[in-house]
């Protein structure tokens, strides 16, 4: 689990980077912080073991996201 979560880290951090200065930071943060939530807790509700792979995938995708915003931010002086 957590090496799917890591890989979707690195591969999704580049397309985060080309949203970003497409759609704005703040918006960005706000969708991924939501889309975090929500994958973050489908564990909870979801019947099999074996469903829980893919809310980690996408776990990953909206962190990297969250991260690179966060670095992003940090690196302009708006942290």
């Amino acid at each position: 689990m957590i090496s799917a979560l890591a890989l979707m880290i690195g591969l999704t951090a580049p397309i985060a980077g080309r949203l970003l200065e497409r759609k704005g930071r703040k918006r960005l943060l706000v969708v991924a912080l939501v889309a975090y939530g929500f994958f973050g807790t489908a564990p909870l509700w979801l019947p099999a073991l074996e469903l829980i792979v893919a809310p980690r995938v996408l776990v990953g995708v909206t962190e990297a996201a969250i991260r690179f915003l966060r670095t992003a931010g940090a690196s302009a002086g708006t942290a």
